[in-house]
């Protein structure tokens, strides 16, 4: 008789603790509904404000630099190491405003991906082109040469590794390494950017990826976010690890077929 007793209880608390989880789980998601409906809404009122704002500054802004230049050119010899050390404030302070709108209009407009069939390597070799790495860093390519082509956006994979580098780049002021890779695996092909800076602390990788994320005061946060925003959109993967005090790699993947892309929620 007490052992049926003690059954029923036991069944008793096993359904109160079922029905407890059940209503706890139901809460947490019904939470991250809001907080996705919050977030989606928030975007929205950034887009809606920064599109007018970036193409009121923009123009002026450009304007500005111009005009920087030609003053290098007119202004007298008189006094000039002093003159020319100012319009280079100058010219550098508007270079990052520019580019601040930039990454805001990116970050703004729909992506729409253009595809060919490209050879990745060739990708990784222009976009390290397009800026020079600083002398204390020592770069280090293992690129891959029997990789195939792949179908995607010539300029947008271009641009997200270029963002990859240079944040990478910026990782490490005081010098380090920074190592990019590319091989083929069994159904795409793998690039790896990895720097020996820092660090990201692990209560900050999943959100790296937010807009206006940002630990650096001076930074907007939003590179990240575009791309991935790029790489989503042509159908491949980005992934991320990172230990502190030893750095980071980022991992993009981009499968050989496009009938057969990641899964993306």
């Amino acid at each position: 008789m007490m052992f049926v007793f003690i059954g029923s209880v036991s069944s008793v608390f096993a359904k109160m603790i079922r029905g407890k989880n059940y209503k706890l789980l139901q809460r947490t998601k019904e939470q991250e509904k809001l907080e996705k409906k919050l977030k989606k809404e928030r975007l929205t009122t950034i887009k809606k404000i920064t599109i007018p704002l970036i193409h009121g500054m923009q123009n002026p802004l450009v304007v500005a630099r111009s005009s920087l230049d030609f003053l290098k050119i007119i202004l007298p010899e008189q006094n000039k190491e002093e003159i020319d050390e100012q319009l280079e404030i100058l010219e550098t302070e508007i270079d990052k405003a520019i580019y601040t709108l930039k990454e805001f209009f990116e970050f703004t407009r729909e992506v729409k991906p253009e595809y060919s069939f490209v050879h990745i390597n060739d990708l990784i070799k222009e976009s390290l082109r397009s800026f020079s790495i600083p002398s204390k860093i020592r770069l280090v390519k293992e690129l891959s040469g029997d990789l195939p082509q792949v179908e995607l956006d010539k300029n947008q994979i271009e641009q997200a590794l270029r963002n990859l580098i240079l944040n990478a780049v910026e990782t490490m002021p005081g010098g380090g390494r920074l190592k990019i890779t590319s091989h083929l695996d069994s159904q795409y092909i793998a690039v790896s950017i990895s720097d020996s800076g820092q660090g990201i602390p692990r209560e900050n990788l999943d959100k790296i990826y937010q807009p206006l994320f940002t630990v650096n005061a001076r930074k907007i946060g939003l590179r990240l976010a575009i791309t991935k925003k790029l790489v989503f959109a042509n159908q491949a993967k980005i992934e991320v690890e990172s230990k502190e005090k030893e750095g980071t790699t980022f991992y993009l993947k981009f499968p050989l077929f496009l009938d057969n892309p990641f899964l993306i929620n």
